[in-house]
């Protein structure tokens, strides 16, 4: 099964901050991959949590989500907004 997680990625200063409004993870790194390498991790981490699939355990059985393995991260550039 694979999870498609809203991710936004912003820059500060001199750090890079993934956040998942989805879960309320947030991550950073000093690059970009690096904050996206954390908030896989991060996310890995939570939703392998005992307490957080107990309480989503309604939300995993209604759509039948077994185990979760997050294998990659893909960044979708909103329309209109361009890297620099």
């Amino acid at each position: 099964m694979i999870l498609q997680l809203p991710i936004s990625l912003r820059e500060e200063e001199d750090i890079f901050i993934a956040f998942c409004p989805v879960f309320h993870v947030e991550t950073q790194g000093e690059s970009m991959e690096e904050a996206l390498n954390n908030i896989k991790g991060a996310l890995e981490s939570f939703l392998d949590d005992e307490k957080v699939q107990s309480e989503y355990h309604e939300v995993l059985h209604d759509y039948s989500i077994p185990d979760f393995e997050i294998v990659d991260v893909v960044v979708h550039e909103k329309p209109g907004v361009h890297k620099n």
